[in-house]
């Protein structure tokens, strides 16, 4: 199965990005208790750890091993589903926004650099970070975009394999 291949690669592609996107809920989760407007953030950053991790579960354990999954796994899948798609398209908006007005971004990035922590920093430094904030914005629009695919392809998976779910008691 073609489709399901590609499921499978993407499955592993996110699988480091939502170790790392769980750390940084945790982290966020200790900040959000003194900044409550942060818990927004940190909701939706879990939530789409919460689709990667529970999707996986499905791939592995329902289409892989063909074992029966509880009905709960679907409904916590297309739940978090949702709101990885808001969060993917967050990030694709506000990162495509910044690299096509690179003098918004040169312009944070120089706010970021006149912190007291970076004040005796050399000038190459300046265009060292620039670079590696474009490349972290290229490698999120990257995420994001598999994000959404994984998504589409998900949910076309939940309605092949619906039989691999208990049915509601």
């Amino acid at each position: 199965m073609k489709g399901l291949t590609l499921y499978n690669i993407l499955s592993y592609i996110l699988l480091p990005f939502a170790a790392l996107f769980g750390l940084f809920s945790l982290l966020g989760l200790l900040m959000a208790l003194a900044n409550p407007a942060a818990f927004l953030g940190v909701f939706t950053m879990s939530a789409t750890v919460i689709y990667i991790i529970t999707s996986f579960t499905f791939l592995s354990k329902g289409i892989k091993q063909a074992k029966p999954c509880k009905a709960s796994l679907k409904d916590w899948i297309k739940v978090n589903a949702f709101v990885g798609i808001a969060f993917a398209t967050i990030i694709l908006v506000q990162s495509i926004g910044l690299l096509a007005n690179p003098q918004i971004l040169k312009e944070g990035m120089q706010q970021t650099m006149n912190m007291a922590m970076f004040k005796n920093a050399p000038p190459t430094s300046f265009e060292m970070m620039l670079k590696m904030m474009k490349a972290f914005l290229e490698v999120m629009i990257s995420f994001s975009i598999v994000l959404v695919v994984h998504i589409s392809i998900t949910f076309r998976l939940l309605k092949a394999y619906h039989y691999v779910f208990d049915k509601p008691e």
